[in-house]
């Protein structure tokens, strides 16, 4: 099913304003409030919770089908929805309800997040739709930039991981604006700005899901990516000069870049040797959840111990999505999430060749990302995934039908 909507047949054609221009205001306004939204609710966690995001959401869906009665549903938003579904049913039998909701909120999110991005950017004004989701963005960027002084300053409560995720969200609309635009300089200083912000959040799973992205993209869309290094080569060597001169007048954020790139290291090492070194003691106590997590799933492998239940003999998550979906939810929870992976695999890969691999190269690099950083990361519900397949796929639809 590719789209729901008041009629059937050929999708009625519905204009959101009287005149062209109010609706590209319309449909800028909308994408910065959605993505203002989903920014704030990592930039600023502890007012703007995951259920208070819920509320936000599910009020400006309601103006979304008030403005355009059209959702776009696909293959991959009813395989989330169905384990979504799964894991709400897993509330009767896990061990901590209270814990389990800390799950079914976010997850709740995520598959609103993946219908309203879809359906805003398959049918409202594309240009207008990605330059109002990069405003809404860069609008908490810089409130959290105000509030806390990062990059320049850490907060107490950063938590890189889920900020590097909201900086590469950031870096995913910048080269989509890039892409739809055909602009280079500004899409440039955008980018190399927030690669600078991933980098001193010293995430090292983002870093490494980066790298794999472009050895990814280098290896299935080679000449795209050398057509791109052709047609920005003089723009990055100035930008990074620049950046670099910028740099160089801060010391903090030298030092910082300079951990960064040690833990990037580091995370290399540990990966070669599959043990602890020295810098970074956690990979012995991954070990440790992922065999003990694996021995308790044979309990019940089919339909886990419940939603959230591997906090509560642990008192922490795997930091693996495969093992505490095995775990929480078994095959049936692991199948179904995965399977939303392999369907928007499917999808990209059946287009490979034709008119457009551009965009399509940016996608599989980023799916690739995500799906990397799932090995290390209980991001099942994240809503930066969720807002990418719903954005992505719209895109790819929006394609075949100009096709």
């Amino acid at each position: 099913m590719n789209a729901a909507g008041l009629g059937q047949g050929t999708l009625p054609r519905v204009d959101l304003a009287s005149s062209p221009a109010l609706r590209r205001v319309d449909s800028f306004l909308f994408a910065a409030a959605l993505s203002c939204a989903v920014t704030a609710n990592t930039a600023f966690f502890e007012e703007f919770t995951s259920s208070r995001l819920l509320i936000a959401l599910l009020f400006l869906l309601v103006v979304q089908v008030c403005r355009l009665p059209l959702l776009l549903v696909t293959g991959e938003t009813v395989l989330y929805l169905a384990f979504l579904t799964y894991l709400t049913i897993s509330l009767i039998w896990t061990p901590d309800t209270v814990l389990g909701l800390n799950t079914i909120f976010p997850g709740a999110d995520f598959v609103v997040l993946m219908v309203m991005y879809g359906s805003m950017f398959r049918w409202h004004d594309l240009h207008s739709t990605i330059v109002g989701a990069l405003a809404g963005f860069w609008l908490c960027a810089l409130a959290y930039a105000a509030r806390t002084g990062y990059p320049l300053s850490i907060p107490e409560d950063f938590s890189y991981n889920a900020y590097a995720a909201m900086y590469f969200h950031g870096l995913f609309l910048t080269l989509l604006y890039a892409w739809n635009t055909g602009r280079k300089f500004v899409p440039l200083m955008m980018s190399l700005v927030l690669l600078l912000h991933i980098a001193a959040t010293t995430s090292i799973k983002t870093s490494l899901g980066i790298l794999l992205g472009i050895a990814v993209i280098a290896l299935f869309y080679r000449r795209d990516l050398f057509k791109l290094v052709g047609r920005f080569g003089a723009y990055i060597a100035a930008g990074l000069v620049g950046l670099t001169y910028l740099v160089l007048a801060n010391d903090f954020v030298i030092d910082r870049l300079k951990y960064g790139y040690a833990r990037l290291e580091i995370g290399l090492k540990v990966l070669a040797a599959r043990e602890d070194q020295q810098g970074y003691q956690g990979f012995d106590e991954r070990a440790m959840w992922l065999k003990e997590g694996l021995r308790l799933w044979r309990e019940n492998p089919v339909f886990g111990h419940g939603v959230e239940a591997f906090r509560v003999p642990f008192g922490i998550t795997s930091h693996s999505t495969p093992v505490d979906l095995l775990y929480n939810s078994g095959l049936i929870g692991l199948g179904l999430f995965y399977a939303v992976f392999a369907v928007f695999t499917l999808r990209v890969w059946r287009l490979r060749g034709r008119p457009g691999t551009g965009l399509r190269s940016i996608l599989f690099g980023c799916l690739v990302l995500y799906a990397s950083v799932t090995l290390s990361g209980t991001v099942f519900y994240l809503s930066f995934i969720g807002a990418f397949f719903g954005i992505a796929i719209a895109l790819l639809e929006r394609q075949r039908a100009a096709d």
